[in-house]
């Protein structure tokens, strides 16, 4: 049997925005899937990292270990037109800094690898790029940008990550992106394309190969885990379930 990483379950993707769920009775609901690792959505209301000083992270680092729940990262999907648009570009990248700030926090109190996702057009306004990096190291975390086809750079701080969707989305493939990225990956998704959009990896008409993919990962020294990334999934809470027992252990 191919050995597959651990998973981690997105917090953005189980529980659409307009819902207001809490960020409690999301960690919550993650917990009770036994998986062991959460992807914090820093765009949910009680957990953006301008609202929450460090003894509100701390709650927040208490809470995860109660549920017994590391944080493999955290999300922060600001739109595109934002990293392009002179007038939103310095508001933008004041979120950058603040999230690299509240992953440097949690790292601290021992329950997060110190990665911020994001995406990042190629067409970004010249300033993005040493700003995300100055970011980056300052706080001493890693940004994973997961824009594909790979937008080059040499900053240490900013790194890969790859969204097996978006990889497939570009007619490319998802194991051999690992392999070509192995060297700079700070992220890994699961997530899949069908021929209308985003599904459940795993699903009828899914184009992840799975056991391809999860070779890659372990043959290039992934251990870290996969986050499974529902957004756009219908009824993402029975689809997380099928998922995880598709990956297996």
């Amino acid at each position: 049997m191919i050995p597959r990483p651990p998973l981690a379950l997105s917090m953005r993707g189980l529980a659409p925005p307009a819902e207001r769920h809490s960020a409690r009775s999301i960690i919550d609901s993650i917990a009770a899937f036994n998986v062991h690792a959460v992807q914090l959505d820093s765009t949910h209301p009680q957990l953006r990292p301008r609202a929450l000083d460090r003894s509100a992270r701390k709650d927040l680092a208490a809470l995860l270990r109660r549920a017994a729940l590391r944080i493999a990262g955290l999300d922060l999907w600001i739109p595109l037109g934002h990293f392009r648009d002179p007038s939103g570009v310095d508001r933008a990248l004041d979120a950058v800094h603040a999230a690299c700030a509240m992953t440097a926090d949690l790292r601290d109190f021992g329950i997060a690898d110190p990665v911020v996702s994001l995406a990042l057009p190629p067409d970004a306004l010249p300033v993005v790029l040493p700003e995300i990096a100055r970011a980056a190291d300052r706080h001493g975390v890693t940004v994973a940008d997961h824009a594909w086809p790979v937008v080059e750079n040499d900053y240490p701080g900013l790194a890969v990550g790859l969204d097996p969707a978006a990889v497939l989305g570009a007619g490319a493939d998802p194991a051999i992106a690992v392999g070509a990225t192995a060297r700079r990956l700070a992220a890994a998704r699961l997530t899949d394309l069908g021929h209308s959009g985003r599904v459940a990896p795993g699903s009828a008409g899914g184009r992840l190969e799975r056991d391809a993919y999860a070779a890659a990962l372990v043959t290039f020294g992934w251990s870290r885990p996969v986050t499974l990334d529902l957004t756009g999934v219908p009824d993402p809470l029975q689809a997380a379930r099928q998922v995880i027992e598709w990956w297996g252990p």
